[in-house]
Parts: structure tokens; sequence; C-alpha cells
């Protein structure tokens, strides 16, 4: 296992505040009390060896670099569920346990995310990006049926 236990430091690189995806990590490194040092990367101008290291983790040469990008030792780790999920099972001794081991509530949790990161996320981006009534009310919409689904999945057995 990768992790070194809670007194050593993580390297976390994320945006300054703005980015919803590494607040899911820098969240998780708060509350399991993970020591981390934080780096923080102006999305809009990134920094050429923050580009290098994240083209380092993913194969795909076209991918953009972003945040958020977690190194443990030698163990790189990017996507934000990623990397909270790693985090969890890492530092299992760290904080509380944020992931069900029990298998189904693990499924309904992964699922959970995925709809309210497809469903949820991009909608409220559209929203708070509109520029015109009927932008928003479109994004509005579909803002309101991502809450629905997510919602089901929380009420599900």
């Amino acid at each position: 296992m990768a992790g070194k236990g809670p007194i050593a430091a993580v390297q976390f690189y994320d945006a300054s505040d703005s980015c919803p995806f590494a607040a899911k990590a820098w969240l998780t490194l708060l509350e399991k009390g993970i020591k981390f040092q934080r780096h923080t990367i102006d999305l809009k101008d990134k920094p050429k060896y923050f580009s290098d290291l994240y083209a380092s983790i993913n194969p795909d040469p076209t991918a953009r670099a972003k945040v958020p990008l977690l190194i443990d030792g030698d163990e790189r780790i990017v996507e934000s569920n990623l990397v909270a999920e790693y985090l969890d099972n890492t530092f299992p001794e760290s904080g509380p346990k944020l992931f069900p081991t029990d298998p189904l509530k693990l499924f309904k949790v992964r699922w959970f995310v995925e709809m309210f990161s497809d469903k949820f996320s991009s909608s409220l981006f559209k929203l708070l990006e509109a520029d015109s009534a009927s932008a928003a009310e479109e994004a509005k919409q579909t803002l309101d049926k991502g809450l629905k689904v997510t919602g089901w999945i929380q009420q599900s057995p």
C-alpha cells in the first residue's frame, strides 16, 4: 500500500477554490485529517511543469491537464472521485470511513456520485454561465431533472 499513514504528506494540486471537482478531493483530505502540501494551479495559465506531470499520468496525449492531481509517494492519482476513494482506502486509520465496504452500498454511492457529476454539475455550470434568460431556463430545467434523478437514487432501497 502506497499510503504512509497520517504523518505522511501527500502532494495535492488543485485550483484556487474555484473547481468543485478538486474540492471533492480537498474535502476528503480535510475530513480524513491527512497531512498534505497544497499546490494551487491557475487553470487559465497552467505551468508547463504541471501539464508535463499530468501528461506523465494520463496516457491520452490529447487530454487537457486538470485538477485534482494527487501524489502519494510513487503513486499519482487523477480524477476527483478516484482521488477521494483512493484516499479513503489508503488511509483507513485517518478520520472517518467515507466509502462503505458493503458492495451494494458502495455501488449506490458510486452511482449517486456518477449521476450527480453527470446530471447536476454540468447543468449547474450551464446555469451559472448562461448568457440569456432562455439559456438559463433550459439549464434550470435540466438541473431540476438531475436533482430528481439523484434524489431517486438516494431513496432507493
